[in-house]
């Protein structure tokens, strides 16, 4: 007697759409797992763009701080010429953001013998970047010799970029008050310099939102420097 052929149903093997299927989830699965790799390896330098960021801004907050806790005037200027150094300490509103020039103890000597010393032109300031004029920078003039422009010429460098706003305010503690513009060649304020400077620097954080830096410093020669009086 003849044994009959087993039925499909009894070889133990899958149908066409069971196979199709599996092959369906296994590759949802698949996507899955290579979309959470993918995030994980992006995730570091993420977070590293994120902290060279906020150590920039730190960095340049540190260094504005530093400086203009150096600033100083001086009664050495002869009157007779145009020509002579001009000592001055401004705050000033400025479009965008505001500005301050100062002259300071802060300019670093990076060559031996090289006719220069401590002294030096100082201004920050807010201007378009070059690539992308709608994106500002915080700019940083020195030059490393005074003259009678104290707030021009000298060598630019960005501290920071991509800035949304910088604000300086001043201590008058004649006033007991905070103001917003300072200028020690104006006759109010002839040779007086303030007392502390208080400095915000507003970013866009890694989500586009504006993000505030707040900082203030105490200048430590309130009175012009003269040998005379010595």
């Amino acid at each position: 007697m003849t044994a009959r052929p087993p039925k499909l149903r009894d070889r133990g093997c899958f149908s066409l759409m069971e196979v199709m299927i599996a092959v369906a989830i296994l590759s949802i699965i698949s996507t899955l797992i290579y979309s959470s790799f993918a995030r994980s390896l992006e995730i570091p330098a993420y977070l590293r763009d994120i902290q060279e960021r906020y150590h920039k801004v730190r960095v340049a907050m540190d260094r504005m701080t530093s400086e203009i806790a150096m600033a100083y005037l001086s009664k050495h200027v002869d009157p007779s010429t145009d020509e002579a150094p001009r000592y001055i300490f401004r705050v000033k509103n400025h479009d965008p953001g505001d500005r301050v020039d100062f002259t300071s103890f802060a300019h670093l000597k990076l060559y031996e013998d090289a006719d220069e010393s401590d002294e030096c032109e100082i201004g920050y300031f807010l201007e378009p970047g070059a690539d992308n004029k709608d994106t500002l920078n915080l700019i940083r003039r020195e030059q490393k010799r005074i003259d009678h422009e104290p707030s021009w010429g000298g060598v630019k460098q960005i501290l920071a970029d991509d800035v949304v706003d910088f604000q300086v305010q001043v201590w008058d503690e004649l006033e007991k008050e905070w103001i917003d513009e300072w200028d020690t060649s104006e006759v109010e304020r002839f040779e007086r310099i303030p007392q502390m400077i208080a400095l915000k620097l507003t970013i866009l954080d890694e989500n586009g939102k504006e993000l505030t830096f707040f900082t203030k410093t105490q200048i430590m020669l309130r009175k012009p420097i003269d040998f005379t009086a010595l």
